[in-house]
């Protein structure tokens, strides 16, 4: 069964690229494509992701993480601008909350996710090396 996205920061470049190979895969369903307008809260009440991936930028990762880890959902920081400290009270509040484990491994800074996504699926989109 495909696992239900929400991408957070969809309008972007790095959200634009991680929407184009996310819609190309078998094994997920990109279900909310959102942006600054949108409210994050709302959207992932009304499509039940099971992960939200969130590229916006550094003035608002810290609030929306904080929104993300308030439902069961596997969370995934492309963003950079978190302090230590503030990824370290994100994996506490996950614990506390119960919702699913946040380690350290899931806060990217957004070129090391991109590196990631072209290297994994660079074989199924690119017939050249242009990743």
């Amino acid at each position: 069964m495909p696992k239900r996205v929400l991408i957070n920061g969809a309008f972007g470049r790095m959200g634009q690229r991680a929407c184009y190979v996310l819609e190309k895969h078998t094994d997920f369903i990109v279900v909310a494509k959102t942006g600054r307008h949108d409210c994050l809260d709302d959207m992932i009440l009304a499509t039940q992701p099971d992960i939200v991936i969130d590229l916006t930028t550094a003035a608002c990762v810290w609030q929306n993480a904080q929104t993300i880890l308030q439902y069961p959902v596997y969370p995934i920081i492309g963003t950079s601008g978190l302090k230590r400290e503030q990824i370290t009270q994100l994996i506490d509040l996950s614990q506390k909350k119960k919702t699913r484990r946040v380690n350290r491994t899931q806060f990217f800074d957004w070129r090391d996710l991109a590196n990631a996504l072209c290297r994994i699926y660079r074989p199924l989109f690119f017939k050249r090396r242009d990743c």
